[in-house]
């Protein structure tokens, strides 16, 4: 967290700015700073909005600092060195392993903040019911044609958004979590479970659920051409 004061026309007011990915920032804040980095970064506009969602003091309080360029250059450093220091975090999440392999570190435990409780990670994703499975294509195949990408073309996605990946965890861990069976109509009230994880465990498990599963829909697709070559050799057989 950082800490800044600036000056208003009712008098100096403290930010506390939570900044840190690894253990202050939730997913749903995570999503928000991102769609607002998506639009002009230098707009101070967008910089009073990030402020205004990693800290406790409301955009209209911030909107009525007098000395205008002080606070726009202080919001403006705490943003950036924010996002310099993100970057760096999420790069740790890949690493070589003794074999030069990258390997995806994911935590071995996950803060489920409404249930007061932490959960151990199952890294094996057949462990997670059909209906995760299932939804989980969906889902990937829904962001790969909404970036003009087909299953023919031989391409993949690299990653999935922020939104398709809270639909992903939500998916496989709604019946893990709740101990409840697998419902696609509970799944959805779920998602608010998971906007409310931490920023880093989630952007490292979305990466780790996703980059596996296609290793899944690549088997299916041979699997099934497979099969698609058999029957015909044995209806060539009977002509």
């Amino acid at each position: 967290m950082i800490t800044k004061k600036i000056e208003t026309i009712e008098g100096p007011i403290t930010l506390n700015v939570k900044t840190d990915l690894k253990k202050e920032i939730t997913v749903d804040q995570y999503e928000r700073v991102i769609n607002c980095l998506k639009s002009d970064k230098s707009d101070p506009a967008k910089t009073i909005e990030i402020t205004s969602v990693l800290s406790d003091i409301q955009e209209n309080t911030i909107l009525q600092a007098t000395e205008v360029d002080k606070a726009i250059n202080t919001l403006g450093g705490i943003v950036n060195d924010m996002i310099v220091q993100w970057e760096e975090d999420i790069l740790q999440i890949e690493q070589k392993n003794d074999k030069g392999e990258t390997v995806i570190i994911i935590p071995r435990t996950v803060r489920f903040e409404n249930l007061k409780k932490d959960f151990s990670i199952e890294r094996n994703l057949s462990f997670y019911p059909l209906g995760a499975r299932i939804a989980a294509e969906n889902i990937i195949r829904e962001e790969m044609e909404a970036n003009g990408i087909t299953t023919e073309s031989g391409e993949v996605i690299s990653k999935l958004s922020i939104k398709a990946g809270i639909e992903l965890l939500a998916n496989y861990f709604y019946s893990y979590i709740t101990g409840m069976p697998y419902d696609d109509i509970q799944v959805l009230a779920f998602m608010a479970e998971i906007r409310l994880l931490n920023a880093l465990d989630f952007i490292a498990l979305n990466k780790y659920f996703f980059l596996n599963y296609p290793n899944f829909l690549v088997m299916k697709e041979k699997f099934w051409e497979g099969m698609k070559r058999e029957i015909k050799a044995r209806l060539a057989k009977k002509k």
